[in-house]
């Protein structure tokens, strides 16, 4: 019997159950275990049964098992911390590769003893390379993974918060925004420093209509960053002008104006706290390779760039560029039925949903982008003018964006 074990690990809230293989038996046509599905308890104690296991395969095999186990979201982060630990070597595998290797099986029966079985079924009946490589990614690597995910919580959290704030703004301060259908507004960017300010200072227009020029300039001139001014004397005046002809929507003493005030509060505080988290991202992704290379695309600033590379993690880690288009959920969605055959309507979306959109969010620039002309941007009208609607023109301009950054992490050459 040629020997290629395996240890699985099928992971739970706080528990999981493990079982250990030797290999493959040809004649029995199932997986070779060297021990029972056991319970194994989240702590130090019950994660030592795997170095315990690794030692009986060891001494039968003389080799090193590879430990294989699903992802769970949050539940195998603790298992995975006391693996990459030891330097134990081990693989995570997609759900949906999981269920579907369950569905395959002629017992159709979902326990969490067979579903040790189940994995190690997996991994017996595909090649091993399909799997990817087993490295472990670095602390660096997670570290910047939960700053992005952690940013683009915040970052929605803040939009929902600006959504109920435009809305009291509506009716406390109609017309507010200076646009060129509103050329009488107040200010022209709604969040500035200044208009925040503003607000901050005078909630409601009635406080502001029995005040001088000078009045109001001397409340704004510490969120204008500068010193008494022509310039703020101007903006004063008009802003006076502005609430003279106001009709507002409420009186000062109803609720509408302190729920407004005190999501002004939030958006900042949020703003605040987006600046900090991009900061220490940003500081992570400037000690890789591909954090200056990605500079060299149009429309990516560190902003993008950092993000792109916390969701990617370690890029050396793919064989293929496919495995990244993959990876991000960004392969076709194949469909055969009756004369419609093998048609690509859809991308499968069963990957990394951040990476995507981020992916997606550059393409979407770059193609916009007026006074900037790249391959991306060539490739995109290509596509339209052959009839692609816009949507599927922007995936196909993802994988070949994909593409590019693949050869051009291999290379170490820029965007071109």
């Amino acid at each position: 019997m040629n020997y290629n074990p395996c240890i699985t690990i099928d992971v739970s809230q706080g528990k999981s159950h493990i079982q250990g293989f030797i290999g493959y038996n040809n004649k029995k046509r199932k997986p070779d275990n060297i021990t029972q599905p056991k319970v194994m308890r989240h702590s130090k104690q019950g994660f030592n049964k795997i170095i315990d296991l690794i030692s009986i395969i060891k001494s039968k095999t003389n080799m090193i098992p590879l430990v294989i186990f699903e992802y769970t979201g949050i539940y195998h982060k603790t298992l995975e911390k006391f693996l990459h630990q030891n330097n134990i070597p081990y693989h995570i595998v997609a759900p949906l590769r999981a269920a579907k290797s369950r569905q395959n099986d002629i017992r159709s029966v979902k326990t969490d003893k067979r579903d040790c079985l189940s994995l190690a079924r997996m991994f017996y009946d595909i090649k091993n390379d399909s799997l990817g490589k087993f490295d472990i990614e670095s602390e660096e690597y997670e570290s910047m993974k939960q700053l992005n995910r952690f940013y683009e919580n915040i970052l929605l959290r803040q939009q929902e918060l600006k959504v109920n704030f435009r809305e009291h703004l509506a009716v406390i301060y109609p017309n507010y925004k200076i646009t060129d259908s509103n050329p009488n507004g107040a200010f022209k960017h709604v969040y500035s420093n200044e208009s925040l300010g503003f607000l901050k200072e005078f909630p409601h227009p009635d406080l502001v209509v029995n005040k001088t020029v000078e009045e109001i300039e001397e409340k704004l001139i510490k969120y204008l960053g500068r010193v008494h001014s022509k310039y703020s004397l101007s903006i004063a005046s008009k802003l006076l002008d502005y609430c003279k002809d106001l009709v507002s929507g409420c009186s000062v003493n109803q609720p509408l104006v302190f729920n407004m005030q005190f999501y002004i509060s939030q958006i900042e505080l949020y703003e605040t706290k987006l600046n900090d988290t991009l900061d220490k991202l940003i500081a992570l992704a400037k000690n890789t390779s591909l954090y200056n290379l990605l500079l060299t695309i149009p429309c990516v600033k560190e902003n993008l760039a950092s993000r792109f590379i916390a969701e990617i993690g370690d890029i050396n880690r793919f064989n293929s560029y496919k495995a990244i288009i993959s990876f991000a959920g960004n392969d076709p969605k194949i469909y055969q039925s009756g004369d419609d055959l093998g048609l690509h309507k859809k991308i499968t979306k069963k990957g990394n949903k951040h990476l995507r959109t981020l992916i997606y969010l550059i393409v979407q620039q770059m193609t916009k982008a007026k006074n900037i002309d790249s391959s991306i941007k060539t490739f995109y009208k290509k596509k339209t003018q052959q009839g692609l609607p816009k949507l599927a023109a922007l995936i196909a301009c993802s994988n070949k964006l994909i593409r590019i950054i693949y050869y051009m992490n291999k290379t170490g050459c820029a965007f071109i």
